[in-house]
């Protein structure tokens, strides 16, 4: 027998039948190892690598899918929009009593494209100085978060400062505080839901 066997002694001997080699020249395929072989390619050294390259892309199509899915909802608030009513409570020291009282108020919003608007506290009392004086809140706009959480401040011309931070759910409710940073003490916490 030959350095390289042929096409038909591979076929006699049970070897793969010529069909299977790519570009075979007469005188041999990829197995003979003489300088005589042909160019072609044997099926089988090209079977592997385009397994290995389909089984690369079968395997990155459900990690991408998966990577997708593990991000983050993103920057938009996932809250319930529409218009929310409560009430707020806050303690404040009532002229010639040791105790603190605790007084209540109302407080409104509404709730669109993932920020707070329109927020306004009204009949509370905030202890600023020796008692408790009513304080309007309003705040035209607050930005929420993916968290749906947002902070904003209001500035009083006779008392200062206020820092409100609220948050708000996809349950529709809300809730959060009112604290004062200027003459005034002591926050003022609320809570709200949505109508």
């Amino acid at each position: 027998m030959s350095q390289c066997s042929t096409d038909t002694e591979l076929a006699e001997g049970g070897g793969r039948p010529p069909a299977a080699r790519v570009g075979s020249s007469s005188a041999c395929g990829l197995h003979c190892g003489g300088s005589d072989c042909g160019q072609g390619l044997d099926r089988a050294a090209v079977e592997p690598v385009s397994l290995r390259w389909l089984g690369t892309m079968q395997l990155s199509v459900p990690l991408a899918l998966t990577l997708t899915l593990a991000l983050p909802a993103g920057a938009t608030a996932a809250v319930k929009a529409g218009s929310y009513s409560g009430t707020s409570s806050g303690k404040h020291q009532e002229y010639g009593k040791l105790e603190m009282s605790t007084d209540k108020g109302k407080v409104k919003f509404a709730v669109r494209s993932g920020k707070v608007v329109k927020f306004k506290v009204s009949g509370q009392l905030f202890q600023c100085g020796t008692g408790g004086h009513e304080i309007p809140v309003a705040v035209a706009k607050i930005k929420l978060n993916a968290s749906g959480r947002g902070t904003a401040q209001y500035k009083n011309p006779d008392v200062g400062a206020f820092a409100i931070s609220v948050k708000v759910t996809s349950r529709g409710t809300a809730s959060g505080t009112i604290t004062p940073k200027g003459l005034c003490s002591g926050p003022v916490k609320f809570t709200a839901k949505r109508r």
